[in-house]
């Protein structure tokens, strides 16, 4: 997972606008939990680290 910040933008911003695609994809881990919530919570934990 590398991440660019662009160094012309607000530093505050940047980190938001990252978290906000991570935990974006996070969900969709979630929401595609139909049989193996567990898989999908792994994966959803692994994404936030």
């Amino acid at each position: 997972m590398s991440y660019r910040i662009d160094p012309r933008l607000p530093l505050t911003g940047e980190v938001r606008r990252i978290l906000a695609e991570e935990i974006g994809k996070a969900l969709v881990h979630l929401d595609a939990a139909h049989d193996r919530p567990e898989q999908a919570l792994h994966k959803c934990r692994k994404r936030l680290k």
